[in-house]
């Protein structure tokens, strides 16, 4: 997904600890909201998307999400 949300209904949530964790199903996707801490636990199949949208942020490019919404979870933006 590529867009910036401008919707009212988002809200920016900055959380000063985050941990990230690699769980046994291959394509998990677990990322809760929550004010104190970021909490993102991922499957194998995620990690690839992942460091790639990292090193999209070194080369000065963003604006994208990753994740299973269609679980509950949060996707996890990527903003330079």
């Amino acid at each position: 997904m590529r867009s910036v949300p401008r919707s009212p209904e988002w809200a920016i949530i900055v959380p000063t600890v985050w941990q990230l964790s690699v769980g046994s199903d291959v394509s998990e996707w677990r990322f809760a909201e929550t004010s104190e801490y970021a909490e993102l636990c991922v499957g194998m199949d995620w990690l690839p998307l992942l460091a790639d949208s990292i090193r999209d942020i070194r080369r000065g490019m963003g604006d994208n999400s990753i994740g299973d919404t269609d679980r509950g979870s949060l996707a996890l933006w990527f903003w330079w």
